[in-house]
C-alpha cells in the first residue's frame, strides 16, 4: 500500500504513528505490517497479507482505501514525542485494485516451445472473442490486452 508523503510545512511539529490501511469492502487481512512512526518528509509503507477466497477462478475487484493514524506533536530541537497530544484520524486515498495480473508470477522458461508442448490439456483454454467493432487487430490486441492487464 502507498501511504501520503509527509512534506507540508504545517506537518513540521507533529508525527503519525501507528498507521494502517482499511479496506472497503472488507476483504480478509492475514497479517497487518504497520508503519510505526512517520515524521515530516518521510515516507513510508504500511503491508497487507490478503485471504484470497477459495475459488479457482482469480477474483478481480476494487477497494476503498482508508488511511489511519495517530497524530502526535513533536519537538524538532529536542526529538521528543507529546504522547498526551494523542489525535486520532483517518484520511482516504487512492483506490486498490485487484487484477489479473496479480495472480501472475513473471518467471523465466528456459526452452518455452519445449515447455508449452509438455502441458496437458486441462491448462488450456479456449474463448470466442466478437471481433464486430475491432478497426485494427493491433488495436484490437492492445485493448485485449489492456483489459486483462497483462
Amino acid at each position: 500500500m502507498r501511504m501520503l508523503e509527509r512534506d507540508s510545512s504545517k506537518f513540521q511539529h507533529s508525527i503519525l504513528t501507528h498507521v494502517t490501511c482499511h479496506l472497503t469492502p472488507l476483504i480478509r487481512v492475514e497479517a497487518m505490517l504497520e508503519a510505526a512512526r512517520v515524521g515530516c518528509g518521510e515516507t513510508r509503507a504500511v503491508w497487507l497479507l490478503l485471504r484470497r477466497p477459495n475459488s479457482t477462478v482469480p477474483v478481480t475487484a476494487s477497494f476503498h482505501n482508508t488511511l489511519k493514524f495517530t497524530t502526535k506533536d513533536w519537538d524538532a530541537a529536542s526529538g521528543e514525542v507529546d504522547d498526551s497530544s494523542d489525535m486520532p484520524d483517518q484520511y482516504q486515498i487512492e483506490d486498490v485494485e485487484i487484477s489479473l495480473a496479480d495472480y501472475v508470477k513473471g518467471t523465466a522458461v528456459e526452452e518455452f516451445a519445449a515447455r508449452w508442448e509438455e502441458l496437458s490439456e486441462e491448462h488450456e483454454c479456449t474463448e470466442t472473442f466478437s471481433l464486430s467493432n475491432a478497426k485494427s487487430l493491433s488495436g484490437t490486441s492492445s485493448t485485449w490486452i489492456y483489459s486483462y492487464t497483462l
